[in-house]
C-alpha cells in the first residue's frame, strides 16, 4: 500500500450527501460516482485537509483514532480497499513518498 494518497492534482470535485450516501461528480472526467457513507467520508478528509495523507492520518482525521492509539488490523485493511477503489475510479492518487 503506498504511504499517502491526495486527491488527483486535476481535480474539481463537487458532492451531495444523502443520508448514507454520497453522489459525486468529477469535473475533470465528467465522470458521477455513487458512494457509501465510508467512502465519501476518506474523500470529504482529503478534500477539508486538501493534503496528502496516509493511513494513521487518515483514520486520525476520521475520528477512528486518536494519534497514540494501536491502529486496528481491519480498520487499516477497510480504509486500504476504500483507497484503492477511489484511485481505481481516479478520484485520488497515490503519492511517492
Amino acid at each position: 500500500m503506498p504511504n499517502k494518497w491526495a486527491l488527483r492534482g486535476d481535480s474539481a470535485i463537487h458532492f451531495k450527501e444523502w443520508q448514507d450516501e454520497f453522489v459525486v461528480f468529477d469535473e475533470r472526467s465528467a465522470a458521477t460516482h455513487l458512494l457509501g457513507w465510508a467512502a465519501g467520508a476518506v474523500l470529504q478528509a482529503l478534500i477539508d485537509t486538501n493534503a496528502a495523507m496516509s493511513v494513521p492520518e487518515l483514520l486520525v482525521a476520521l475520528d477512528l483514532r486518536e494519534h497514540d492509539q494501536e491502529f486496528d488490523r481491519q480498520e487499516v485493511e477497510a480504509l486500504g480497499a476504500i483507497l484503492d477503489e477511489l484511485e481505481r475510479i481516479e478520484l485520488i492518487e497515490a503519492m511517492p513518498s
